[in-house]
């Protein structure tokens, strides 16, 4: 089944249910999953990930993709030249290299006549050397409405927007912006899924935020704070956690990820693969701007939880780290210098009171009790 995430509800339930009822019987059912798709969050898949061997696709070797390169060109001279080429640039993923042979065609380096293929003996010199090169090649001749509106969306990312969320951002009526839709989905400058619209790739938003000034991305990234604050959506909390810590709206930013990450180690898990990425951009911006413990601990108690469910090497990356915060939120270096006279039991409780006034001092949403719970979520100790 290819695109398992693209299938209908009925059938990806169906599916779901024959690795558990195929129990005796001989059967192989082999799924592809597109990574990072938003898709990959639905009930019906999350089951189906919860049963299945997961595989991740290798790149595909020269002679992998000059043999896809076939498919697609026949037998066209200077195929095998070209697949090489074609394989430095796109590092071997397929999706990649069949963009950059259309890119080709587009261009007209790649020309059909009379039923075969005609290939440049060398590629050309302006040929894209990314995936992000490729599409920003199709911003050149843009409209000047539809490269406005990936403008103002570039914003946004990686969160998705609706279509009244663009019309708004850009000030625009509805009829505009489908225009300008119809346009950017063509070009594969956008993306669309059930949650809605976002630029194609992060390279690309990046791109497009560039072009605007200042003032009005500051203004464009509180607007998205605005439209991402009232929704309870749990990845849009913390998209709008990630604008906030861009924008350095640094106390707002930190009681929301307080907020998310006590519903995540709580048990709303179901979107943590997706989430991950998003809280790892969060610690990088915390631990660039110095941030202290008790700003690193929600994250880090997230990414270390975790790693434990998605990636073990989070966990191995980040658990240290979240113990040590801990451990100094907690105040456990005072429980071990008041052991030796006040034993083990009254010492533990005498640094969970001097954590306690530390945390009421802070007006910090997490009571010692909580960041005890956190540590054994981590540790493993109840």
């Amino acid at each position: 089944v290819d695109d398992f995430e693209r299938a209908d509800q009925d059938s990806q339930a169906f599916f779901a249910t024959l690795p558990r009822a195929g129990a005796g019987h001989r059967l192989l059912l082999a799924c592809t999953l597109s990574t990072g798709s938003v898709a990959s969050d639905h009930p019906s898949v999350r089951t189906m990930r919860l049963v299945a061997h997961s595989l991740t696709l290798p790149a595909l070797t020269e002679a992998e993709l000059l043999e896809l390169l076939r498919s697609v060109f026949g037998d066209a001279l200077y195929l095998d030249r070209m697949a090489a080429r074609l394989h430095v640039l796109s590092g071997g993923v397929p999706g990649h290299a069949l963009l950059l042979a259309r890119h080709l065609a587009g261009s007209g380096a790649a020309q059909y006549a009379g039923g075969a293929w005609s290939l440049p003996r060398e590629l050309p010199m302006d040929m894209p050397a990314s995936l992000d090169a490729i599409v920003a090649a199709t911003l050149r001749d843009l409209p000047a409405n539809a490269r406005r509106l990936a403008s103002v969306a570039s914003v946004a990312d990686p969160a998705p927007l609706r279509r009244s969320d663009l019309a708004m951002l850009a000030g625009a009526s509805s009829e505009v912006v489908e225009e300008a839709l119809a346009v950017l989905l063509r070009r594969s400058v956008f993306t669309e899924r059930e949650d809605g619209l976002r630029v194609a790739t992060t390279g690309l938003a990046e791109s497009l935020a560039g072009e605007l000034e200042d003032s009005e991305r500051s203004s464009l990234r509180n607007a998205v704070v605005r439209l991402l604050r009232y929704r309870d959506a749990l990845l849009s909390q913390v998209h709008c956690a990630l604008h906030l810590l861009r924008g350095r709206q640094f106390s707002e930013a930190e009681a929301l990820l307080v907020g998310t990450s006590r519903r995540i180690v709580g048990g709303d898990q179901d979107q943590l693969r997706t989430l991950v990425p998003l809280y790892l951009e969060a610690l990088r911006i915390l631990r660039a701007e110095r941030r202290d413990a008790y700003a690193l601990m929600p994250v880090l108690n997230v990414l270390a939880v975790g790693g434990n469910l998605v990636k073990r090497s989070l966990a191995v990356e980040h658990g240290d780290e979240a113990l040590r915060v801990m451990t100094e939120i907690l105040r456990f270096d005072l429980a071990a210098r008041l052991k030796p006279w006040l034993g083990a039991r009254l010492a533990f409780f005498a640094a969970l009171a001097a954590a306690t006034i530390n945390l009421r001092r802070r007006k910090f949403q997490v009571s010692a009790s909580e960041v005890l719970t956190w540590f054994g979520s981590v540790t493993g100790y109840t």
